[in-house]
């Protein structure tokens, strides 16, 4: 039996933000002629972000954003868009929140300093232009919660960290004019937010291939300083004597962001988050530890953003018969618990529709069915709004749930209710029983709902057919003791309505910590090491290949939603596994 004792109860609580997505314009269309929009509805996404990722470099125009087909820069082939308006109009009458992405990758000189670094060469006029336009809703007049300032700088944006500072700093001054100009600015517009990329070691932004052949990490971090012209002591090496070159990265990037103008203008920074599952937990934070301990030690009040995560997508590294399905349904619970902890203001899933292994609802076209995943997230975004992660007693360190018999519980509290996700934790049928009658004495109305798979099907392979089953609480839960019959990997969610808590209860709520009083966890010495990219593995069909190949490098913090990673993407993508290792 597994006994439930809460211990703490976060100060942080789900947001409908957290339940965001990403629509891929080289992909996803609307109304008769598509299925993105009814599969958004599904889903319960109220905030969109678009273009989409790496497609936002290759062929987002801000000059004319309405176009309907672009020129894939890698194969020569013509790709069809969703155009800014539809895309906009859409949102408007169906009250979604946007985020735009703005392209950066042609913004730059040809013209190099003495170390190599490109000038920033933005384009203001067209700049302006788009944006004048996006806030006067000549495209539609959907709410705006933020632009971000290019996708992926290292990768798609073919540019260095000394470079994507010099181009963001500029663009957030000029999009921070243009909101504060306005004649909404300081009504309408005054909640917009403008984001910058948090630094990164990969593609073209690898800095440890400049540094390897020093000896000592104290000599590297006197070659980066007198290289940059940034400050930078101890505190960048870990413990095994390896810099930490993420934040390198990050403090690069900031040191362009020299004026009071350039950093009033930022209001929050991105990161791209694709975990490594139950086996690296790591991998679901180390980027927002970076963002905290970087961006946040210099300017004050930053929101933090995710507008791409997931479990990563990958046939090379795992088999993907043994890690998808529930075992992803049950990371992708993991990883929004860990942004609720870090305070992250947005996340946008990646993707809603695609042709890899990680969709939530199949591809562009497809019968709209929701995927496993897709399921999970869409009981998460109905059940977990407004409440706050409990950690029980007997959880790990780093993590909420409880872990015991091979199964994990996860404890979400509101005034009104709670919430559990019971997951397996092997594919074996087992028996569960759970002793409730700590935590609450009585309650009102109990619903109790099992995300499986259709008979026949491999609980862990992407390509299974999810089945949601309804329980009667009469028959599993007695006298506090709930006890259900679970077959491999399956998550019961058990909603209780107006539960009576229990005095213990509420001296664990009464003992949480205040969400100003959130102390951030130490950065964690081991870092995420990159991957090499798989190359189109996922594509279900060859003549296909060009438009939609997944991209799982650098830890997966790639996308693909159109050509790849963009011109020289996938060579920049290569670099880093030159060397073994190597270090972030």
């Amino acid at each position: 039996m597994i006994y439930l004792n809460a211990q703490t109860i976060s100060g942080q609580q789900y947001n409908q933000e957290i339940f965001g997505a990403n629509i891929l314009a080289s992909r996803d269309q609307l109304g008769e002629d598509g299925t993105y929009d009814n599969a958004a509805a599904a889903l319960g996404v109220q905030h969109v972000r678009y273009p989409g990722g790496s497609l936002t470099e290759d062929y987002f125009d801000l000059s004319n954003p309405d176009n309907t087909s672009a020129i894939d820069p890698d194969t020569g082939r013509e790709v069809e868009l969703l155009p800014y308006t539809e895309f906009m109009t859409y949102a408007e009458e169906n009250d979604i929140d946007v985020t735009i992405v703005l392209p950066t990758r042609h913004f730059l000189t040809e013209e190099t300093d003495a170390n190599g670094h490109r000038f920033a060469n933005v384009d203001e006029a067209s700049l302006r232009g788009f944006i004048q336009d996006t806030l006067n809703g000549e495209h539609g007049s959907p709410t705006i919660r933020a632009f971000e300032i290019g996708n992926e700088y290292w990768g798609s944006g073919e540019m260095d960290s000394l470079e994507y500072g010099r181009v963001s700093s500029q663009m957030a001054q000029i999009l921070n004019e243009e909101i504060d100009n306005h004649s909404e600015g300081d009504t309408a517009y005054s909640e917009v937010d403008i984001l910058v990329q948090n630094g990164q070691n990969y593609g073209s932004a690898r800095l440890i291939g400049d540094y390897d052949h020093l000896d000592t990490a104290e000599e590297q971090l006197e070659a980066i300083m007198e290289d940059y012209n940034v400050e930078l002591d101890e505190s960048f090496v870990f413990n095994s004597g390896e810099i930490s070159w993420a934040r390198v990265a990050n403090e690069i990037i900031l040191s362009e962001f020299d004026t009071a103008e350039e950093r009033d203008a930022v209001d929050g920074v991105i990161a791209h988050i694709y975990s490594r599952g139950d086996g690296s937990p790591n991998s679901r934070e180390y980027d927002l530890n970076v963002i905290d301990s970087t961006w946040g030690e210099q300017i004050d009040g930053l929101d933090t953003y995710v507008t791409e995560w997931n479990l990563r997508a990958n046939r090379t590294n795992w088999d993907p018969e043994e890690q998808y399905g529930l075992r992803q349904a049950h990371e992708i619970l993991n990883m929004t618990e860990v942004f609720v902890e870090h305070d992250v203001e947005a996340a946008h899933i990646w993707a809603v529709q695609q042709n890899n292994l990680t969709n939530l609802a199949g591809n562009e076209g497809d019968d709209g069915r929701l995927t496993v995943p897709g399921e999970m997230f869409r009981m998460m975004n109905e059940s977990l709004v407004d409440t706050r992660p409990v950690s029980f007693e007997g959880s790990g360190n780093r993590e909420h749930e409880l872990a015991e018999e091979d199964t994990s519980v996860h404890g979400f509290y509101a005034e009104d209710r709670m919430v559990l996700f019971i997951a397996s934790n092997t594919e074996d049928t087992q028996q569960s029983v759970i002793d409730l009658s700590q935590i609450m004495s009585g309650a009102g109305e109990m619903h109790i709902d099992v995300l499986g798979v259709k008979d026949g099907y491999n609980p862990t392979s992407p390509e299974s057919l999810a089945e949601v089953t309804t329980l009667d609480p009469d028959q599993v839960f007695d006298n506090g003791i709930l006890t259900t019959q679970m077959d491999g990997y399956e998550i019961i969610r058990v909603e209780i309505d107006n539960p009576d808590y229990t005095a213990d209860f509420m001296s664990a709520l009464n003992g949480a910590p205040k969400a100003e009083d959130e102390v951030v966890d130490d950065l964690i010495e081991t870092p995420v090491i990159p991957e090499v990219p798989a190359a189109a593995e996922d594509e279900a069909d060859a003549a296909d290949a060009g438009d939609d190949s997944e991209d799982d490098g650098m830890t997966d913090a790639g996308d693909s939603d159109g050509g790849g990673s963009g011109g020289m993407g996938l060579a920049l993508a290569i670099l880093p596994f030159l060397a073994l290792l190597g270090g972030l």
